[in-house]
Parts: C-alpha cells; sequence; structure tokens
C-alpha cells in the first residue's frame, strides 16, 4: 500500500478518522476536532498541518498550532506510521523546545516518544476525561428566579454566543463570523447548544454539545460561563439540557474533558455533579530544543 503525505490536514478527514477510531482510549472525539479546528476561524492558516493517505482514505493527521507542541492521530491499524509523523513535526519545529499531548492510556504511542528522547512533563496543567452513561434523560435543573435557559435558534444568536465565549474565556476569540461557521457544520445540531439568559438579557452559562451517531457518544466541547455569573449552577443546567437532548437524539453516553486540580476545582466539581467520572488523563511529553 502506498501512502502519501501531504501538507495541509483536512478538518473533516480528521474528524473522519476520528470517528472510525473512537474509543474510550482515544484521545480525541470527532466533535471536539469540529469545535477546536472551526472555532480557530482565520487562525488555522497559522497552523502548519498534514496528513498521510493511501487509497483515499486518511490513515493519519498531525497539526502543530505553535511551533514545538503537536496535535496528532494515527489509524491503530497503521501505527507504524507513527515516527514519519514525529519526523515531519520534528522537523518543523528545529530549534524549538517540542511538546506533544497523548492520552496516558494510548501506550505506544507514549512509547515511541520515551524512545526519541521525550520524558513527562510534570508541570504541565493537568486534564481528566470524564465519562458517563446516558440511559434516560435528565430532569431539568432549577435556575435562579429571572433567568432563562433556551437552545440556540439560528443564526441571530452568533453574538450572543460569540460574546458568552468570550467573557467565559477571557480570549478575544471566536468572532461573530467564526461561530457561524461553527453553526453550519454538518455536526451542529441547535438543539445540543443550550444557554442561559440573565434577567437583563445578559448571556450568563452555555454548553455545546457534538453527537457522534456512529458511536453514539456525545462530546461537550465547550462549557462556559460568564464570570459575573459563576456559582449559581448555570452551567450545570446547561450541561443537564444538552445531555437530555442527545438522550432524544439517540445517545448512549456522553464525554468531557475538564481542566482537573486544586487551581482550578470547579470544572471537575460541576461534571461529576451530574454523573460524569474520570476514565482518562491527559499526559504532556517534552524534549528540550537540540
Amino acid at each position: 500500500m502506498r501512502v502519501e503525505m501531504v501538507e495541509g490536514a483536512d478538518a473533516a478527514a480528521a474528524e473522519d478518522l476520528a470517528g472510525r477510531l473512537w474509543s474510550w482510549s482515544s484521545r480525541w472525539h470527532p466533535g471536539e476536532l469540529a469545535w477546536l479546528w472551526r472555532a480557530a476561524g482565520p487562525g488555522v492558516a497559522s497552523w502548519r498541518t498534514a496528513s498521510w493517505r493511501a487509497g483515499g482514505r486518511t490513515l493519519a493527521w498531525a497539526r502543530s498550532t505553535v511551533p514545538g507542541r503537536l496535535d496528532l492521530q494515527v489509524d491503530t491499524a497503521h501505527d507504524g506510521l507513527t515516527p514519519a509523523v514525529l519526523d515531519w513535526f520534528e522537523d518543523g519545529a528545529a530549534g524549538h523546545d517540542l511538546a506533544v499531548t497523548v492520552l496516558e492510556r494510548e501506550s505506544l504511542l507514549r512509547e515511541v516518544l520515551l524512545s526519541r528522547g521525550y520524558s513527562p512533563d510534570v508541570d504541565a496543567p493537568s486534564f481528566l476525561h470524564l465519562r458517563r452513561r446516558l440511559a434516560a434523560a435528565s430532569p431539568p435543573a432549577p435556575l435562579p428566579p429571572g433567568y432563562v435557559l433556551r437552545s440556540v435558534v439560528g443564526a441571530q444568536d452568533a453574538d450572543a454566543r460569540t460574546g458568552l465565549h468570550r467573557a467565559a474565556f477571557a480570549t478575544p476569540e471566536p468572532a461573530t463570523a467564526t461561530y457561524r461557521a461553527v453553526m453550519a457544520h454538518p455536526s451542529y445540531r441547535p438543539a445540543l447548544d443550550r444557554f442561559v439568559v440573565a434577567p437583563d438579557g445578559t448571556p450568563a452559562a452555555a454548553a455545546l454539545g457534538w453527537l457522534d451517531p456512529r458511536s453514539g457518544v456525545l462530546a461537550l466541547e465547550p462549557v462556559g460561563t460568564d464570570p459575573r455569573f459563576r456559582r449559581r449552577g448555570l452551567a450545570r443546567a446547561c450541561v443537564l439540557a444538552v445531555l437530555g437532548a442527545a438522550v432524544e437524539l439517540g445517545a448512549t453516553h456522553a464525554r468531557v474533558c475538564a481542566r482537573d486540580g486544586a487551581a482550578d476545582p470547579a470544572p471537575r466539581a460541576t461534571y461529576e455533579a451530574v454523573g460524569f467520572r474520570p476514565y482518562a488523563r491527559n499526559v504532556r511529553l517534552v524534549r528540550p530544543a537540540r
């Protein structure tokens, strides 16, 4: 089989590979890639990306969002491509410290990285993967008086969702046009995009879900609350609403990735309060510049 390396990874092909490979030992859910790729908007142009293909099928992809940081996925039936992917990354990041984030369960990938001089970064932020079964729709959570929870109606809500994301994550991105691009993605469903509006009309909290019909697994990405409205149970209400809508659409399980640690315990606490339990953790491996 002849494998071709192509500079520039197609987002749809990366999502398809993630869907084909999905299991609880996988780092990537196709919905997370749908969000991360589209929400970056024009910033995608600054990424280095590549894909490895054979017979019109994507076997691996890689992206470096900043010099020296790598995200990747390799078809488990073609794991012999892993060194080629790392060669591509390291050649393009010469002179930089290198960092690759993997799931702790990806033991083969970790072994390859260790053999190439990478070592665990004990100071890296810790991110947990949590999951729960969706046997039935969850009961709605109560809201403070005057707060209203609803689903996104259409493009007219893009401004509200964009402003909320900026406030919740203290970032200038995404732009309204970028969020409209997210909403135009084939996997996007308004029923899985819920937000709470405060009594004064300010969007206060939101949760967006992505359902992979092949596996029946829903990924939550992103979930956030405007700092002015935290500690009122608003994110919890949004998450429960998305989970309930996902059950009606055929979801059987849900997963989410959340920062863990004493410095920021709220995300994990929010998810565990609605039935999520940790099952895996991200690990960052690093190698100093040579």
